[in-house]
């Protein structure tokens, strides 16, 4: 059923490529959206160029991180760009999305459905009115989670510190600057 759909990455991270691999294996045409334009194994476009995209999409999903520059990114401006029928997937941050400006826009059908996993306060209070949506479906911040998480994290840390001991490059850091 995925097959020939396109997919919008929002944010071209190890997450970002990890969920458009996946994808790519399934048949769907995948192309992301990042701080910069390049091309690789898909097309990424600079974020100055997400409005236009959001169109061409039959799933837009969020692994962007929070910085000053994306809370409140998804908003009532944005929402009434994205495809009729589309899919509004979130697994990065949830003060990315304004959640009010979320349900207006699901009650009228743009996006159609949206799966959400994060949330700008979790627990995701018992009156929210994403509970009363039918087109809604919510996990509580567990995406990320997979039998070997624990144990990878582990082993990436360990590999950091022998790293860091031997005063060398070390893999996943932040850059304070960027905020991620």
């Amino acid at each position: 059923m995925l097959k020939n759909m396109t997919a919008l990455v929002v944010g071209y991270g190890e997450v970002g490529k990890g969920i458009a691999d996946v994808l790519l294996g399934v048949g769907m045409r995948v192309e992301a959206v990042a701080s910069t334009e390049r091309i690789g194994r898909i097309r990424v476009y600079a974020i100055e160029q997400l409005e236009e995209r959001l169109e061409q999409n039959d799933v837009v999903i969020l692994t962007l991180p929070l910085t000053k520059r994306t809370r409140g990114l998804f908003n009532r401006r944005i929402f009434p760009l994205m495809k009729e029928g589309s899919v509004f997937v979130n697994v990065a941050r949830g003060a990315i999305v304004d959640e009010m400006d979320l349900v207006a826009a699901l009650r009228a059908g743009k996006p159609a459905y949206a799966l959400l996993d994060v949330f700008s306060s979790e627990p995701l209070s018992p009156e929210s009115q994403l509970f009363d949506l039918p087109n809604v479906f919510m996990t509580p911040h567990v995406s990320g989670n997979f039998p070997d998480y624990t144990r990878l994290v582990h082993e990436i840390f360990l590999e950091n510190l022998v790293h860091y001991i031997n005063r060398t490059p070390m893999r996943y850091v932040v850059d304070k600057k960027r905020g991620y």
